[in-house]
């Protein structure tokens, strides 16, 4: 199962995911996932985590989680070639 970086960083920053929510069908494991972005939140580092969000939010959390696993920011800009 794939979760949206835009799913995980509406979860985190409190804001409402809407068409980012997966689509599957287990209910549980959208409950456990979220059950774990909650644990996430509850630690106290989680204020610097949200103001970096928060200071590059046009970027969008998809590509701030890319550059943070280490993509190429060349690969982010324009169109994807497969």
């Amino acid at each position: 199962l794939q979760f949206k970086y835009q799913y995980m960083g509406c979860l985190i920053m409190d804001e409402e995911p809407g068409k980012f929510c997966p689509d599957i069908q287990a209910d549980y494991v959208v409950n456990v996932y979220q059950q774990e972005i909650e644990k996430l939140k509850a630690d106290s580092k989680i204020v610097e985590l949200k103001k970096f969000l928060s200071e590059y939010s046009q970027i969008g959390y998809r590509n701030l989680c890319r550059l943070v696993i280490g993509e190429n920011p060349r690969v982010l800009v324009g169109p994807q070639v497969v």
